[in-house]
């Protein structure tokens, strides 16, 4: 097993155990990459989890999120606000 992969296996369980998280191992990779991909902005927990759409039939679309200007859009309202504003 290459350093990498003991690298992220053992990132993975830290964050299962610290968030308490009991899920199948491909839906915890998900959150967790997730996760990973925006702990730099100010997306929630709560938002990660609504954007997931993963399911049959998906064409392999695991999540969707919209951002506006960095802005995290969880509401279409704020699409019609933001399109007054820039529109």
């Amino acid at each position: 097993m290459s350093n990498e992969k003991i690298i992220l296996e053992g990132c993975i369980k830290a964050f299962k155990e610290s968030n308490e998280i009991d899920l199948s191992d491909s839906e915890l990779f998900e959150i967790f990459s997730l996760t990973q991909i925006h702990k730099d902005s100010s997306v929630t927990y709560e938002n990660i989890l609504s954007s997931i759409v993963d399911g049959s039939n998906d064409g392999g679309i695991d999540s969707i999120m919209i951002f506006i200007n960095d802005e995290y859009i969880d509401n279409i309202d704020i699409v019609s606000s933001k399109q007054k504003c820039y529109g």
